[in-house]
């Protein structure tokens, strides 16, 4: 038995066919909302694994060297101003601190990605 195009054929419990509209999904794949990569599968595959390690690597370690250099001294820096012991400094601006990474990808998921994260 033909069945119409805008119905689908599924089993029901009792074993007899039955027909159901077709399930749409409106939503585009979140992989479309991220940029293509810049290289292909041939260029990944004939040494740019190589440069994304190489890239990943540089970006880690200019990361650290701010994070060292600058986000921690200043906010020892602040602490210090304000006058703050150890143990408060270390429980507000340095857990702030370390948790700014993680708020800063929960923000650009939720506002720009349209995304259900957080």
């Amino acid at each position: 038995i033909p069945t119409p195009t805008s119905t689908a054929r599924t089993m029901s419990k009792g074993g007899k066919p039955t027909l159901r509209p077709p399930r749409e999904n409106c939503t585009a794949p979140a992989i479309e909302q991220f940029p293509k990569p810049l290289m292909g599968k041939w260029g990944r595959r004939h040494g740019g694994l190589i440069i994304h390690i190489l890239v990943a690597v540089y970006t880690f370690l200019g990361l650290a060297i701010v994070c060292d250099d600058y986000f921690v001294s200043s906010l020892d820096r602040i602490c210090e101003e304000l006058r703050l012991s150890p143990d408060v400094a270390g429980a507000t601006f340095m857990a702030a601190g370390s948790s700014a990474p993680e708020l800063a990808t929960v923000i650009v998921g939720v506002f720009f990605a349209q995304d259900d994260i957080g």
